[in-house]
């Protein structure tokens, strides 16, 4: 059984009081690293900020041994598409999420 053996915190709070978090989870030298969460206050979106945390959060995970990077969101969520794009991930594939409702 693998665990995810540290997590990886980093912030950017800069210009007007932004709060921005990124956290990447490292899985091990040569493994990739999930980046999750991303947060950025509403007021302080659209300003590269998110993209600078989740680049700090990368690098971070490159500079302990990751061999990528990979984050998991809805393809509905514009927002985090947009973020994830401008810090220059890539689509590898798409998943489509089965649920079966309690009593149905």
């Amino acid at each position: 059984m693998s665990r995810l053996s540290l997590g990886l915190s980093v912030g950017c709070a800069r210009g007007h009081g932004a709060v921005v978090a990124a956290t990447g989870w490292f899985a091990g030298a040569g493994r990739c690293g999930p980046l999750e969460p991303v947060g950025t206050h509403p007021d302080h979106r659209g300003h590269g900020y998110g993209r600078d945390a989740v680049l700090g959060a990368c690098a971070a995970l490159a500079d302990r041994g990751a061999s990528a990077v990979a984050v998991v969101t809805p393809s509905t969520n514009d927002a985090a598409v947009a973020l994830y794009r401008s810090a220059g991930f890539t689509v590898l594939r798409e998943n489509r999420d089965w649920v079966r409702v309690r009593g149905a």
